[in-house]
């Protein structure tokens, strides 16, 4: 099978949650198609494609496999497109989880917590990342984002 991605990300699927699959745990390795899949039940598993592409996003929620998509600014500079229109068009194609980071070059809380409010505004299923830094940690507190 020829794979579209170079990253797939599983994550716990909640009661009741809107997915198109979910799958038991499992690990694959997207360029060699090899897979470990544990044994004895778990717990299903949401998966999330990993990339800026949005042709590899759209064909692969054409298959049904995704749940939704996380990338940042980094693979969306890759691939010379504007971000905040690059997130608005990954919104257009899938209707799930979309994770939109607040930049590495923005260092302050205050910063952080406007640059995430324009990107909760894009669309209603979008899912603000800030940085794990201590002024990304003070951002955090109350901004209600």
């Amino acid at each position: 099978m020829n794979m579209i991605v170079s990253r797939a990300w599983g994550m716990q699927a909640e009661d009741g949650a809107d997915c198109p699959l979910t799958f038991p745990p499992v690990a694959i390795t997207m360029e060699t198609g090899s897979k470990n899949t544990r044994t004895g039940g778990g717990i299903p598993m949401k998966f999330f494609i990993d990339t800026a592409n949005v042709e590899e996003i759209r064909k692969a929620n054409d298959m049904g496999v995704i749940c939704g998509v996380t990338t940042n600014p980094s693979p969306i500079a890759k691939e010379g497109k504007d971000y905040v229109e690059t997130l608005k068009e990954i919104a257009s194609i899938v209707d799930g989880p979309i994770s939109g980071e607040v930049k590495a070059t923005t260092t302050d809380a205050e910063g952080m917590i406007a640059e995430g409010r324009e990107i909760a505004k894009i669309h209603p299923n979008m899912v603000v990342k800030i940085p794990m830094t201590v002024e990304g940690l003070k951002s955090n507190k109350g901004a209600g984002i």
